[in-house]
């Protein structure tokens, strides 16, 4: 990839930031989905999985609200060259996007819980991506930026397809 370079370290920061918020706490746009929210009568002091999910998505929508304003910080940094603020913008969209993961992860589940979990384990690892892109950055090794920048993006539609089909839509970032 060469040395980095301001415009293509904007654009693949921001894909990033997109990517981390997709996967962490969905997206603002909008497409159809068909997901499984049945709701069916729960054993006592069991929560249904339509209430699950309606807490969940509003925990990830409070995620959305606080990454936003990342997305155009990061962009102007890497315009500007400034890879230590970048990786720094970078490193506080991780952080917020592991505080949103804890805080859904304490949710009490409901039942069957598995597909979410593979959702959150999926956020994980995600997370952890974006903390070895920061590093990238940090050090200028644009070497390692682009391989990184796309197991980023295909690990992000992984873990979308995940929180749809559990039922999740904010997580998901099927509406917002």
């Amino acid at each position: 990839m060469g040395p980095l370079r301001g415009r293509k370290l904007g654009s693949l920061a921001a894909l990033v930031l997109a990517s981390l918020a997709i996967a962490a706490c969905g997206s603002s746009s909008s497409s159809s989905s068909k997901a499984n929210t049945s709701t069916q009568p729960q054993p006592s002091g069991q929560v249904s999985k339509a209430k699950y999910v309606a807490e969940a998505d509003a925990i990830c929508r409070a995620g959305q609200v606080r990454l936003r304003p990342l997305t155009a910080k990061a962009k102007t940094q890497a315009k500007v060259r400034d890879t230590a603020g970048l990786a720094n913008t970078l490193d506080q969209a991780a952080t917020i996007a592991e505080q949103t993961l804890a805080k859904l992860r304490a949710l009490p589940p409901p039942t069957d819980n598995t597909l979410a979990q593979q959702y959150f384990n999926g956020v994980q690892a995600q997370i952890g991506l974006i903390r070895q892109f920061s590093a990238a950055v940090k050090q200028g090794n644009a070497n390692a930026i682009a391989p990184l920048t796309q197991q980023i993006n295909r690990g992000s539609v992984t873990v979308r397809t995940l929180a749809r089909r559990y039922g999740f839509k904010v997580c998901a970032g099927t509406n917002g």
